[in-house]
């Protein structure tokens, strides 16, 4: 953009040259062929920066537009992702909240094995002097 400004001092300048000129012509004079020509010279220059300016910032305008566009793609990408994790780490926190509770299910499971192994034990041990009476009858 500076350029752009570069562009419109000169361009103001040489318009300004072009004025002075014309204004030191004496009134009614024919103003010669040289001078014709510079004027021209200057306003032609003048019309090629300022085209040069415009094309310039036709681009930073288009690139500034680009920027734009891919800063909010990745602000939508960034934001997709967020909600991902964040659905991501309720799946977490459900399944970690399931497996204490299948933990809770499988020490009770085996505490009531263990008390039934216990009740076995028991139970043979009070049958086997009843089995071995038997055999020896």
């Amino acid at each position: 953009m500076a350029d752009i400004e570069d562009l419109e001092r000169r361009l103001s300048a040489a318009m300004d040259r072009i004025g002075v000129a014309l204004d030191a012509a004496p009134p009614g004079a024919l103003v010669d062929a040289e001078m014709l020509a510079l004027a021209h010279s200057e306003r032609d220059a003048a019309r090629v920066e300022a085209e040069a300016a415009r094309a310039e910032a036709d681009g930073a305008l288009t690139e500034v537009e680009a920027l734009k566009q891919a800063l909010e793609a990745e602000a939508m990408a960034a934001a997709q992702l967020r909600a991902r994790v964040d659905g991501l780490s309720e799946t977490k926190d459900r399944q970690a909240a399931r497996i204490a509770e299948l933990e809770r299910q499988t020490d009770a499971v085996e505490a009531a094995r263990s008390a039934d192994r216990a009740e076995l034990d028991a139970l043979i041990a009070a049958l086997e002097p009843l089995v071995k009476e038997q055999r020896h009858a």
